[in-house]
């Protein structure tokens, strides 16, 4: 079989032989050669956005080192873009990742997908130009998909998580690059990410129905575990401890290996063993789900008993901010309005002196019009009117 790779848009004449087999449906004979077979001609387009990964092993192409051992050098990508490309036993070597420079939009995504993901496992990452990982997608699917959080320019990695883990012999992806993320039709159903808050050596594992378990789960390639609590109520899902065993790949290579530059030392690509063991644990046959122990965080709330009506501020990220600081009482803060409720109890011991700044006497109904005195009776209880504050 021939394989063939084209680098630039265009057409491309095809003529396809058809083995004509009985049919009993009554559909038109096709022109045949007389001899079983039938033609079919016609055209193939090939996208001008198209672009071939750098580093294959096509003797016939110049090779763009996209490795990243000098982040200058990597592969630039338009936008948008469809990059076909490979991962696994090069020549003398594995081909572990392939980095790419793409400059995107906010919302802007990269969707990878794998030909064969029951064979590999590739994982999707985006760096800032500094190498600080902003996204990560490290589930086990077809499908995996970074978004970019601001507009600017980008490093792209693909790394084989199977190829180095586990001695993949390697496969082929695809990377889509420019989509909406909101509109991206193809995108994983799941996100598994190490950047995720999560407990890092501990995993929820939920056993399907019928699985015989020990006190120890089924250890995996480069993991044996230790069962930490088992629900009550739930006999199939334990909260278990990955421990990682000397010599294993992935974290250990890239932190014994980072002057032989087979992982990038240069990005700071986030690795967990919790997230690591749960792709291994995926992948048994009596694993019905395996996600990581995450974490989660209180945010700081009053101790207002009405504070649950009060439906605007979870609108303006107040809990959020609260977390940070509940504020200072040094810090004076100037608030124009139509006015307050003076002797509300959550103002008592709040507010410094104002200022009137109602210049018409019979709007403000204090006597006078702008002064030192920011409390105005106002005109909202004159019979048959409106206020004129608002």
């Amino acid at each position: 079989m021939t394989k063939n790779i084209w680098l630039k848009g265009g057409r491309l004449s095809i003529c396809v032989i058809l083995l004509i087999c009985g049919c009993n449906t009554a559909v038109p004979d096709p022109v045949t050669n007389g001899d079983g077979t039938a033609k079919l001609s016609g055209s193939l387009s090939v996208i001008a956005t198209g672009v071939v990964d750098g580093d294959t092993n096509d003797p016939s192409t110049a090779e763009i080192d996209n490795n990243g051992s000098d982040l200058t050098k990597v592969q630039d990508l338009p936008n948008p873009s469809t990059v076909g490309g490979f991962l696994g036993t090069r020549g003398q070597g594995s081909d572990v990742f392939d980095i790419y420079r793409v400059s995107l939009a906010a919302g802007q995504s990269a969707v990878l997908l794998l030909a064969d993901p029951t064979a590999n496992d590739f994982d999707l990452f985006l760096f800032d130009e500094a190498g600080n990982a902003l996204d990560t997608s490290e589930g086990v699917g077809r499908a995996e998909q970074v978004v970019a959080p601001t507009n600017g320019t980008f490093l792209v990695q693909i790394y084989g998580f199977s190829v180095d883990m586990s001695g993949d012999a390697g496969g082929l992806y695809t990377l889509l690059v420019g989509r909406s993320a909101a509109n991206a039709t193809i995108a994983p159903s799941e996100k598994l990410s190490s950047l995720y808050p999560h407990m890092p050596d501990e995993i929820i594992v939920r056993y399907k129905k019928g699985s015989t378990r020990t006190k120890s789960i089924s250890a995996t390639k480069d993991f044996d575990y230790e069962v930490l609590s088992t629900k009550a109520n739930q006999s199939n899902i334990e909260l278990v401890r990955a421990k990682r065993r000397s010599g294993s790949g992935g974290r250990g290579a890239q932190s014994k290996s980072q002057s032989a530059g087979t992982i990038a030392p240069i990005l700071n690509r986030p690795f967990s063993d919790a997230i690591a063991s749960i792709k291994q644990l995926r992948r048994q046959s009596d694993v019905a789900l395996a996600e990581p122990n995450y974490m989660r965080f209180t945010q700081a709330v009053p101790n207002d008993e009405f504070y649950n009506i009060q439906w605007h501020y979870p609108l303006i990220s107040l809990p959020e901010a609260w977390d940070i600081t509940t504020g200072d009482a040094s810090v004076i803060v100037a608030v124009i309005d139509s006015g307050v409720v003076l002797a509300h109890p959550d103002l008592q011991g709040q507010l410094i002196a104002g200022q009137d700044l109602i210049s018409d006497a019979n709007i403000a109904l204090d006597g006078d019009g702008v002064d030192t005195n920011a409390d105005d009776p106002g005109d909202r209880n004159i019979q048959g009117t409106k206020s004129s504050f608002h």
